[in-house]
């Protein structure tokens, strides 16, 4: 049962995501309308998702956002890629990774306390996934890669959920849950990261980005959107 509801959460991930594939163009056109939006989203499901989620769990929660933060810091710095694809997208890539599989096992220990409980949380997930999809393609869209590049990346990121909870489900069926609130703060410091030092300050120094107050607009629409969606 959880394994189904997984693979229902990573279609609407998916399907959230698509709507930059189809819309290509139009979202390269307005990328900077869409950096600030997903600058809002990443940092409000940090905030008012994962580090409160997080705290339940272990006490310790926000040394393990900071040392997430400091995480993401250290391979922005010393990381070099010999691929193609740059190494920006590199840590956008591996923090919205770590959050897919979360969510997977997430489903997975839910569903070991009940199906209700389960399904509750399915359901959760399955609002959160929507914006889930639109920030893992918006952020690819901002670091410039092409339609096929977001397509494939998205299925991959988004495939991780119910692979997640497969793992989980076979092999951690007595996972700590001080070990869940520890990922899920560290993932909340990688988010924290990419908003603050990848996208807002790119948002302040962009080139065809004049009006600052249109700017906070979609900034603050992007926690509007997450809030309603989560």
């Amino acid at each position: 049962m959880e394994i189904i509801c997984s693979l229902i959460a990573a279609v609407a991930s998916i399907v959230g995501s698509m709507v930059f594939v189809i819309f290509h163009s139009w979202a390269h056109k307005h990328s900077v309308i869409i950096t600030n939006i997903i600058a809002g989203m990443m940092l409000t499901i940090a905030c008012l998702h994962l580090i409160p989620e997080g705290l339940i769990f272990n006490y310790y929660g926000m040394l393990y956002s900071l040392l997430g933060f400091v995480l993401m810091l250290f391979l922005q710095l010393f990381l070099h890629c010999e691929t193609n694809i740059n190494k920006h997208s590199v840590l956008l890539i591996t923090s919205l990774a770590l959050h897919s599989i979360i969510d997977g096992i997430i489903l997975s220990i839910t569903f070991q306390r009940g199906v209700q409980i389960g399904l509750l949380a399915t359901l959760i997930i399955l609002l959160h996934k929507l914006s889930d999809g639109i920030t893992v393609a918006g952020s690819l869209l901002h670091q410039n890669s092409s339609k096929y590049a977001i397509f494939y990346l998205s299925i991959l990121i988004s495939l991780l959920t119910p692979l997640g909870t497969t793992i989980s489900a076979l092999c951690f069926k007595s996972i700590s849950m001080k070990l869940l609130g520890a990922l899920l703060c560290m993932t909340a410091g990688t988010f924290i990261f990419i908003a603050t030092i990848e996208l807002i300050p790119d948002i302040l120094h962009k080139e065809n980005n004049n009006n600052k107050l249109l700017s906070f607009i979609y900034f603050v629409s992007g926690i509007l959107i997450t809030m309603i969606a989560g």
